[in-house]
């Protein structure tokens, strides 16, 4: 019972078993169930690393996975892209604008600054000063 259904209480054990409610403790702790630690797991085999999310701090992820992606989808999706050819289109002019603006220099110097704000800091907080 406990196998299938890990997280009921004693007292709805002891209730569908009709045992009293300090014979179902006996029983839970003497084989090695203690009723106050219960939890569902999850084993894991060595493979399973390999199928798992990557992880925010990976060091697969870089400077244009934070920025620049998200910043040519937006421009690419202002309005639903309608061909192929019209989405290598706005991709490329996307990328065009993009160097009008002189965004690149921008985030550049920005990231800059941010590490500054951030030694200055000692690593702590540093956004409120921007």
């Amino acid at each position: 019972m406990v196998d299938n259904n890990p997280t009921m209480s004693t007292s709805e054990i002891s209730l569908a078993t009709a045992i009293g409610q300090s014979s179902v403790n006996r029983i839970l702790k003497r084989h090695k169930f203690h009723p106050y630690h219960l939890q569902l797991h999850q084993e894991l085999y060595g493979n399973d690393f390999e199928n798992r999310i990557i992880f925010s701090r990976s060091p697969n992820l870089t400077a244009p996975d934070f920025f620049l992606w998200g910043t040519v989808k937006e421009m690419v999706y202002r309005e639903a892209p309608t061909t192929i050819e019209d989405m290598r289109e706005r991709i490329q002019n996307a990328f065009t604008e993009m160097n009008e603006l002189n965004l690149a220099a921008r985030v550049h110097a920005n990231f800059k600054r941010r590490i500054r704000l951030c030694l200055d800091q000692n690593g702590h907080q540093f956004e409120h000063l921007m």
